[in-house]
């Protein structure tokens, strides 16, 4: 654990701290101090990922968090540290710990006016979870990320609103040795958007436009992306919500790139790393339904866009279809179903030795049964299947956890 990191605990020890005194001289008052525990066995019959070379290995996980928070009236601070360890039966090797500092800032400075500030910093080395979010799978090698958001809203009349962010991150691999072609990332930008609610067909409907820029910084690539959306969101009726938004976007790279030259005097040629430019126009869009029932609730989404996810090489053209389903069938007994398709490509011919289009689709069923108001059991399956085009090969991954949770509410 190094010097940053014990700076970082220790300051979040003494926030934790000086809101659990806060509550307990006002056990009502507007500070909270939780501990969450669990435990996770997991099963995974491919846990390289590999098409060919597929291994499988038992996982016990332990995770411990403290959740610390301060409310009033104006003002919101919530600190989230989190510390997971994980042991595998067979690879041992892999044994090892991550580190998440998460703090969030939520202030009202006047009765049009607010801020909402975000910051983390988090030192792992298995991120399974974050294959949903991205589709993209890791093995196991450190990272450390810095990330922070700054956003800002401000109410111009009753019906409308502008606002505006700020984000910046920064993806470390520390061991390169282990897969050289994990990238390193450094990624800033921000944008501005606008909102007025109007009434169509005597529906509650919000105009949407917004703009952004943001810089992509890869070992081997640099691009800069800009958009414009616009769009709308109507409350069908009391249930139903549906969004769509769309427009154009541009993308203007410069990266390192393999060209076949020819050797002079032989018939032979060799790959030559250049560093070349490219400029690409496209669009991004957004399709959203949503229900919001009494027990169900369910979202399903298509979109369209350029993404920059953590260990690629490059930013890539995205499309995504996603489903989520929660119901709680009873007080104890809840479902969740996720299920997210990706399709990602290049958006520019950056080699001779191109990267293909590669597809991704993860189904994960939840099932959760609640002990009493601090345990809970959870059991859940995770196949996760790609497809890769410029090798003509697919291959998949089943994945089995079942979790024990807990949650300290000390003071609240």
């Amino acid at each position: 654990m190094g010097i940053k990191t014990l700076a970082i605990l220790a300051a979040i020890l003494a926030s934790a701290g000086h809101f659990a005194m806060a509550a307990s001289m006002d056990p009502g008052g507007p500070g909270f101090l939780h501990l969450n525990s669990g435990l996770e066995q997991e099963y995974n019959d491919n846990l390289f990922f590999s098409p060919s070379d597929q291994e499988e290995d038992l996982i016990s996980t332990g995770t411990f968090g403290i959740e610390a928070g301060y409310k009033s009236e104006k003002t919101e601070i919530n600190l989230k540290p989190l510390w997971r360890f994980y042991k595998y039966v067979e690879n041992t090797d892999l044994d090892d710990n991550d580190q998440l500092y998460r703090a969030t800032l939520e202030h009202q400075v006047t009765p049009r006016f607010s801020l909402n500030a975000k910051g983390a910093y988090i030192n792992d080395n298995r991120r399974e979870d974050q294959v949903e979010e991205t589709g993209v799978v890791f093995e196991n090698v450190e990272r450390t990320r810095w990330e922070g958001l700054l956003a800002a809203e401000y109410l111009l009349s009753e019906k409308a609103a502008v606002n505006a962010f700020g984000q910046y991150w920064n993806d470390d691999y520390e061991d390169r040795r282990l897969r050289s072609s994990l990238s390193d990332l450094e990624a800033a930008g921000g944008g501005i958007g606008f909102s007025h609610l109007m009434s169509v067909f005597y529906h509650p409907t919000y105009f949407r436009l917004n703009t952004g820029y943001f810089n992509y910084d890869y070992d081997s690539a640099d691009t800069d992306y800009y958009y414009l959306t616009m769009g709308a969101s109507a409350e069908i009726n009391e249930t139903y919500t549906f969004m769509a938004e769309a427009g154009p976007r541009y993308t203007d790279s410069e990266f390192d790139a393999a060209r076949r030259e020819s050797i002079p005097g032989t018939s032979s040629s060799s790959v030559v790393i250049r560093r070349e430019n490219s400029s690409d126009w496209g669009w991004n869009g957004l399709l959203s339904l949503a229900y919001r029932g009494e027990k169900t609730k369910w979202e399903l989404g298509l979109s369209r866009e350029i993404t920059a996810s953590s260990g690629e090489t490059q930013t890539v053209e995205q499309t995504e279809l996603r489903l989520d389903y929660d119901c709680r069938w009873t007080w104890e007994w809840s479902t969740n179903l996720l299920m997210r398709y990706y399709y990602k490509e290049s958006d520019r011919e950056n080699s001779d030795i191109d990267d293909g289009a590669q597809d991704t689709l993860i189904v994960q069923p939840r099932v959760r049964y609640r002990i009493n108001n601090d345990w809970f059991l959870q059991g859940s399956y995770r196949y996760t299947w790609r497809d890769d085009n410029d090798f003509d090969e697919s291959w998949d991954r089943n994945q089995m956890l079942f979790q024990i949770g807990h949650n300290w509410k000390i003071w609240e």
